[in-house]
C-alpha cells in the first residue's frame, strides 16, 4: 500500500471510530441510567460526578464520550485566524477555545496561543497575565454565552406529558450547543488542574436544571401523576437528554433517524414513572 492510500485509509477508519465510540456511549448511558439510580440523593446535582460513575461493560462512559467529542473530525473544523486590528482580545479567545477542544489546561501554553493566533508571546500577555486566567476568561465566556439557553422552570399548566418534553427540547438544544460541549470537556478532563470549573459548570448549568426538573416532579408527585424517587427520576432524564444531544452533535447529521428525540426520550421516561393514568394528563 502505497504512503498517500495508507494515510487515506487512516482518515477513513478515525471518524467510524469516534462515531462508533459515540454510539456505545449512548447505548450504556441509556441502559446505564435506567437501572441504576443517583447513588448519593443527598449530593449536590452534579453530571459530571454523576457520568463519572456510570460504568458499562468495564468501560467509563465519561472516558467514552470525551474521546469521542475530542476525535471526532466533523465536530469542530479547524478555523484559520487571521490578525486583525483592533480584536486581538477576542482573537486570542477564539484560538485558546479552539486549542482547548483538542487538549487540556495542562497542555495550554501562552507560547502555543501566540503562534496559533499569529502573534508575539508579549501581545499575549498584554491582554492576559498567565495561562490561567486565559482559560478562566475563555471558560466563563462560554458560560455567560450559555445561561441564557437553560430552562430553570417547568410550568404546572400544562398536561405533564407537553411540560416535560418542552424542558426537555430545551435542555437538548443546550447539551447540542458547541459551547457547552466546549464546557463539559473542561468540567470533566480540566477539574483536578482548575477545581472551580466544574463548580462553575454545576452552578451555572446543572443545578438550575436539575432544580427546576426537581421541583416540577415532586409537585407531580404529591398530586398523585408521578411515581419514584424525584431526585433520582431527574438525574435520569437529564442525563439521558445530554447522553442523545451529544451524540447527535457528534453525528451532526441530518437524518433523523439517527437521532433519538426529546419527546420519545420523555415518553420513554413517563412510561417507566408515572402513575397510570398520568399519560393521559
Amino acid at each position: 500500500m502505497s504512503h498517500q492510500s495508507a494515510k487515506l485509509s487512516t482518515a477513513i477508519r478515525q471518524p467510524i471510530s469516534a462515531v462508533g465510540r459515540a454510539i456505545r456511549a449512548f447505548d450504556a448511558a441509556c441502559s446505564w441510567s435506567i437501572a441504576n439510580p443517583l447513588p448519593q440523593p443527598g449530593q449536590s446535582g452534579d453530571l459530571a460526578r454523576y457520568a463519572s460513575v456510570c460504568v458499562s461493560t468495564g468501560r467509563e462512559m465519561r472516558v467514552m464520550l470525551v474521546q469521542a467529542v475530542s476525535v471526532s473530525p466533523g465536530l469542530h473544523k479547524p478555523q484559520s485566524v487571521r490578525r486583525r486590528r483592533g480584536c486581538g482580545r477576542a482573537v486570542i479567545l477564539d484560538v485558546a477555545r479552539r486549542l482547548l477542544r483538542e487538549r487540556s489546561l495542562d497542555g495550554l501554553s501562552m507560547e502555543l496561543v501566540a503562534q496559533e493566533a499569529g502573534y508575539t508571546r508579549r501581545t499575549i500577555y498584554n491582554h492576559f497575565a498567565s495561562v490561567t486566567e486565559l482559560f478562566e476568561v475563555s471558560r466563563k465566556s462560554l458560560i455567560a454565552g450559555l445561561e441564557p439557553l437553560v430552562p430553570n422552570a417547568i410550568t404546572s399548566r400544562l398536561p405533564m406529558t407537553l411540560a416535560l418534553s418542552r424542558f426537555a427540547t430545551q435542555a437538548s438544544r443546550l447539551f447540542a450547543d458547541d459551547r457547552h460541549l466546549d464546557l463539559m470537556l473542561s468540567a470533566i478532563r480540566d477539574r483536578h488542574a482548575s477545581s472551580w470549573i466544574a463548580n462553575a459548570y454545576d452552578t451555572a448549568i446543572q443545578r438550575p436544571l436539575s432544580d427546576a426538573l426537581i421541583a416540577f416532579l415532586d409537585e407531580a408527585q404529591a398530586a398523585g401523576s408521578f411515581n419514584g424517587n424525584s431526585r433520582s427520576a431527574a438525574f435520569q432524564l437529564l442525563w439521558t437528554l445530554q447522553a442523545a444531544a451529544t451524540s447527535t452533535s457528534i453525528f451532526n447529521s441530518a437524518d433523523t433517524g439517527a437521532r433519538s428525540e426529546p419527546d420519545a426520550i420523555v415518553r420513554a421516561f413517563l412510561m417507566q414513572h408515572h402513575h397510570p393514568d398520568a399519560m393521559a394528563a
